[in-house]
């Protein structure tokens, strides 16, 4: 028979057993809070080193020196001192489009460009170790799309062999050189292009520079520093003391020259 103490008892021990398992879910609850919190914690400690890592590895990619060595270098090498490129088409095409880039050609080398290269929307600066010895030997044409291409220091000697060195459309070139020598082929320095690389209507405007060369031609019949074959273009030109020979023309016959005050400083239009 059971008694009211017994009913009691049963309660008394219900109750206990309640409490108990209330703390024991109390205390599972407050892990799974104190395990959510850490998970939260981590995950905003990694989104603030993605946060961070993004723009060192954005900025690597967008401004970075590409080391360039024709005689040690390998294009599959990643450009660093250690590990050089051995082309300059190869320092060219590792540049992403938009970025800002310094070519180093390594002491003892020069610049060869032996197939055509393209430059489109790329700001490249070329500096050397061997200024005094240095040449930029052109096989084959260079095309400067929307880009800017600057060779720090004098270059020692430009050797040209192919029709036309650069074709430029809404580019910047500047260069200085003590010597340019026009061979076999040569026909112009500067060239303007229709860009359709880029898909561009319409006319365009270029910035080039060249300065205390000596353009030695005498092995071609005519031979023209700043040509057109693209009209509707506009070029802002500097040059200066440019010693030419009787087959060399600064520039073409398409183009209208306007000199701006007493510098060697023209806007050339066609």
């Amino acid at each position: 028979m059971t008694t009211n103490a017994d009913v009691m008892n049963e309660l008394a021990n219900a109750a206990q057993a309640a409490t108990a398992l209330t703390q024991e879910v109390g205390d599972k609850v407050a892990n799974i809070n104190a395990a959510i919190n850490q998970l939260n914690s981590n995950v905003d400690s990694a989104i603030v080193n993605v946060n961070a890592a993004i723009p060192n590895a954005v900025k690597s990619q967008m401004s970075q020196t590409i080391f360039l060595d024709e005689n040690n270098g390998d294009d599959a090498n990643d450009g660093t001192s250690n590990k050089p490129k051995a082309t300059f088409k190869g320092c060219v095409n590792s540049i992403p489009i938009g970025s800002l880039a310094t070519i180093r050609v390594k002491g003892g080398s020069n610049l060869t460009v032996n197939e055509p290269i393209t430059i489109a929307g790329k700001l490249i600066s070329v500096r050397v170790d061997n200024p005094e010895t240095f040449k930029l030997i052109i096989n084959d044409v260079m095309n400067v799309y929307s880009s800017s291409l600057t060779f720090y220091y004098t270059i020692k000697e430009i050797i040209q062999s192919c029709d036309t060195a650069f074709f430029h459309n809404n580019a910047t070139i500047r260069m200085a050189a003590s010597k340019i020598t026009a061979l076999n082929d040569a026909v112009r320095f500067f060239n303007t292009s229709s860009n359709s690389i880029l898909n561009e209507g319409g006319g365009f405007a270029s910035e080039l520079s060249l300065s205390n060369a000596e353009i030695i031609s005498s092995s071609v019949s005519e031979y023209t520093i700043f040509d057109c074959n693209f009209y509707n273009s506009l070029v802002f030109c500097l040059y200066r003391d440019l010693t030419i020979g009787d087959n060399v023309k600064i520039t073409s016959d398409y183009y209208t020259s306007q000199q701006i005050g007493t510098e060697n400083i023209y806007i050339l239009g066609a």
